[in-house]
């Protein structure tokens, strides 16, 4: 069972890879199913629901293993063309 949000729980990245322009993001899951993040030092959050962002990162999802599946079908058909497999 999990824990009901009743205000906002902030975290920093920690990765150099995820850093904006050298700052870390700051991601916050506040009351009623919203993700916010910001770049640390600056003011303007960027917020949507939990329901959207987790749609959007399926949709990229989707994308990312139908990009894979044809280059693998694209790999194997230059295998047969030049008589390799």
């Amino acid at each position: 069972m999990t824990t009901p949000l009743h205000k906002p729980v902030r975290r920093k990245t920690q990765d150099p890879e995820s850093f904006v322009q050298g700052d870390p993001i700051i991601v916050a899951l506040e009351p009623g199913d919203m993700i916010a993040m910001r770049q640390a030092g600056r003011r303007t959050w960027y917020r949507n629901s939990i329901n959207k962002v987790f749609w959007v990162l399926a949709k990229w999802h989707a994308m990312d293993e139908q990009r894979r599946a044809a280059e693998e079908r694209r790999r194997k058909r230059e295998l047969r063309s030049n008589g390799l497999a």
